[in-house]
């Protein structure tokens, strides 16, 4: 019973994120919204005993109790699916490079696996029975869909800080060691890392120091500047 309540939340949850996480621009939304929407189930079952205590308590039948536990289940899925995806969005906006990395590809894994699995198994149940053709067949299916599903979300958790807010992503091109050591921290003000910031200042007095280094002489013949 338990399974059957979960799997349409689990089912859809990795239908987003596989969309989400192909479109670049949108990769940062990946893992707060499929959080929200796994959350939103356990949270909409207090609704539902909620709703359940409302139905003994009103007399008679009629529409009003079936209104109701439906509306308590649907009011607190979306509260408790919102609030469980403002978590997940601070939580992978602060959370170190090494572990938005794992973070992303388990997730991704998971995703991949649940729609290749489900899109296989769909083929070969149209196509005459999965287990119709033995258990070695089937052992080879489910080794290929985690193996496609392991080679995919490597490849796009090699973009997991994209999947950051835009106020919390380090420089593009930063190394991968920087950015676990320096992913997390704030300046003083609390806005940008202090990676981007020291990077900045660093950069700007370098370019003075060359700058002081620079003879003044006048131009060569054809090096000047046109007026």
């Amino acid at each position: 019973m338990q399974i059957l309540f979960a799997a349409p939340f689990i089912l859809l949850a990795g239908i987003v994120f596989t969309v989400l996480s192909i479109v670049p621009r949108a990769r940062r939304w990946a893992i707060p919204i499929p959080t929200g929407i796994i959350g939103a189930g356990p949270t909409s079952l207090v609704g539902l005993f909620v709703g359940a205590v409302v139905i003994h308590s009103l007399p008679g039948p009629g529409r009003g109790p079936i209104i109701a536990f439906c509306c308590a289940g649907a009011v607190t899925g979306l509260v408790g699916g919102f609030l469980t995806g403002a978590i997940a969005r601070f939580v992978a906006s602060i959370l170190p490079a090494i572990l938005l990395r794992l973070t992303v590809f388990v997730a991704g894994w998971c995703s991949y696996f649940v729609l290749i699995a489900g899109a296989l198994f769909f083929v070969h149940t149209s196509g005459g029975g999965l287990y119709g053709e033995g258990w070695p067949i089937v052992t080879m299916t489910i080794s290929l869909e985690l193996l496609l599903s392991f080679i995919s979300a490597w490849f796009i958790a090699r973009k997991s800080e994209e999947f950051r807010s835009l106020n919390f992503r380090l420089p593009r091109g930063t190394p991968f060691i920087a950015r676990a050591k320096e992913s997390g921290q704030k300046d003083s003000e609390g806005g940008i890392s202090a990676l981007r910031e020291r990077t900045k200042r660093g950069a700007l007095e370098e370019f003075r120091d060359i700058l002081s280094r620079v003879p003044d002489v006048p131009p060569d013949p054809g090096d000047e500047l046109p007026s």
